[in-house]
């Protein structure tokens, strides 16, 4: 897994609770209306490694992120980073 599990997810929320963070395959499989953004200004903008972390679930660093499979298609991670945003901001 990469640092941020490690030392904060895993730590802060246990393994079971961990490994069921950011389910955006099943979300979308549900229907919720997922979008794909950051926590700018806290954090640097990069909708480009937003869609890579949706698709390969790695980071930038190529390291595993938690929920491995819940992985989206780049059809589905590009309509969630600009429709799916669009409508939750009443745009």
């Amino acid at each position: 897994m990469n640092e941020t599990y490690d030392n904060i997810d895993l730590p802060a929320l246990g393994s079971e609770r961990a490994n069921n963070t950011y389910l955006i395959n099943s979300m979308h499989n549900a229907n919720v209306n997922i979008t794909v953004g950051s926590d700018c200004p806290t954090s640097e903008p990069k909708p480009i490694m937003a869609i890579y972390n949706g698709m390969t679930r790695l980071d930038g660093n190529g390291e595993q992120l938690s929920s491995v499979n819940e992985y989206l298609s780049l059809e589905q991670i590009l309509y969630a980073a600009s429709i799916n945003g669009a409508y939750a901001n009443f745009l």
